[in-house]
């Protein structure tokens, strides 16, 4: 007998297969390495916010603080936390953060607190990783960048008045970073300061920013260059709108070269390899230089003094290992 044919042009049902395969189970549900890290720099930090202890050094008296302001109804303006200073004139500069604090604490407790950093965290580092993706890089390399920038920024992430501050200085980095494609967004920046004023002292490293931003218009004489410096400008005048005025400038100023601090308190020291921050970010300065020289090409002048900057407060101080993070 002669075995069975098919008709012409029919194949087996494993050439059919072959030729149309419907996607199975298993890889309808695949991940790819990009999308799995996006996920995890996008969720990562907000959920181990909410399982880190909450260190209330900072924390204790901006909620007490702001408690007396939202009793008095006006901001604090004397020294009514301490029996040696009991009733001095007090320069409250981060009243804005303790209000915000505190107002949480009333309407939810520990537990709106907790919820508070979480979020304030897990967006901060989002920035990060969104600027990343506008500087060029894929999702796999901008979310590598955002976990590591929140490893060594993790030891100093307790919920306090720079919380915000943190939150700020990455979102005018990444507006900064979009300035090109999108200009209006640099309209936004002088409201950002206004609130950032009023939140923490730490506005002036945004005013850093905006200058090397300006810096860079002006030499590849974009046409962006005066719209740069009007915000600039705009920028510095709104941090001026807050209960004190320019006498907020200077405690701010006074404050962070006052030789005394390093003396009294432990993060305004120089950091060390003795303590978990210091082993951080001397690591990922040490990873920052050897992939700079693997780079390939070199960085600009404004590149090398912009890092050099955020690396030297890094180096000055414990508490400033977070912004070069």
């Amino acid at each position: 007998m002669r075995p069975m044919t098919q008709p012409p042009g029919a194949g087996t049902a494993d050439d059919a297969t072959r030729q149309d395969p419907s996607p199975s189970t298993e890889s309808r549900w695949a991940i790819s390495r990009g999308a799995l890290f996006t996920v995890l720099a996008l969720c990562l930090p907000a959920v181990a916010s909410l399982l880190g202890p909450v260190q209330t050094q900072d924390l204790g008296y901006h909620l007490r603080g702001g408690q007396l302001m939202l009793e008095w109804g006006e901001v604090v303006k004397s020294d009514a936390l301490s029996f040696s200073a009991f009733g001095v004139p007090w320069t409250n500069q981060q009243w804005g953060a303790a209000g915000i604090l505190a107002s949480t604490y009333e309407m939810a407790g520990w537990t709106g607190l907790l919820l508070l950093r979480s979020l304030a965290i897990g967006l901060t580092f989002s920035l990060v990783f969104a600027a990343g993706l506008s500087v060029g890089a894929n999702r796999l390399v901008a979310a590598l960048v955002a976990l590591a920038s929140f490893l060594v920024a993790m030891p100093n992430l307790a919920l306090r008045a720079q919380t915000f501050g943190l939150l700020l200085f990455a979102l005018v980095l990444l507006i900064l970073l979009e300035r090109r494609r999108h200009p209006w967004l640099l309209l936004l920046v002088p409201l950002l300061f206004l609130a950032w004023g009023n939140l923490h002292g730490s506005f002036f490293l945004g005013w850093a920013a905006i200058g090397v931003a300006v810096l860079e218009d002006l030499v590849a004489r974009s046409r962006l260059a005066a719209l740069t410096i009007t915000i600039g400008v705009l920028s510095v005048l709104t941090t001026l709108l807050n209960p004190w005025g320019l006498d907020m400038w200077l405690y701010v100023l006074d404050l962070s070269t006052d030789p005394m601090m390093p003396a009294m308190v432990s993060e305004w020291q120089p950091t060390t390899l003795g303590k978990a921050t210091g082993q951080f970010f001397f690591v990922s300065l040490f990873v920052m230089v050897l992939l700079l020289l693997l780079r390939g090409r070199a960085l600009t002048w404004l590149q090398l003094g912009w890092l050099g900057l955020l690396s030297l407060l890094g180096v000055r101080a414990v508490r400033g290992v977070v912004w070069w993070a």
